[in-house]
């Protein structure tokens, strides 16, 4: 049928069930955004699960806890500049010690 320049579905055997093109499409769209949602919160939910083992970070929190003592020392205008203390830390990863390799 058409029903003011929209298509409509209507089933004659019951007589009373008509839907329109644009109703169908927008149960299609909440059902992908409620999909999409339930795969965000369960994604969400792994993360949040991942907890912090700082035995498995022993290494890393080592090195960078000796680089900022390093970086201490240095000028003030080293510690304010982010592009100052990458090259910082490039130098230090570069005299890295054989305990610290694994960084």
């Amino acid at each position: 049928k058409q029903h003011n320049n929209k298509a409509v579905v209507s089933t004659q055997s019951t007589g009373s069930t008509s839907f329109s093109v644009e109703s169908i499409l927008l149960r299609i769209y909440r059902l992908k955004m409620q999909l999409f949602h339930a795969l965000l919160l369960c994604c969400l939910a792994i993360l949040v699960s991942a907890k912090y083992d700082p035995a498995k970070c022993e290494v890393c929190t080592t090195f960078l806890s000796k680089f900022r003592k390093t970086l201490d020392g240095l000028d003030k205008s080293i510690q304010s500049d982010h592009t100052k203390i990458e090259a910082e830390l490039r130098k230090a990863c570069k005299t890295k010690q054989p305990k610290d390799e694994r960084f």
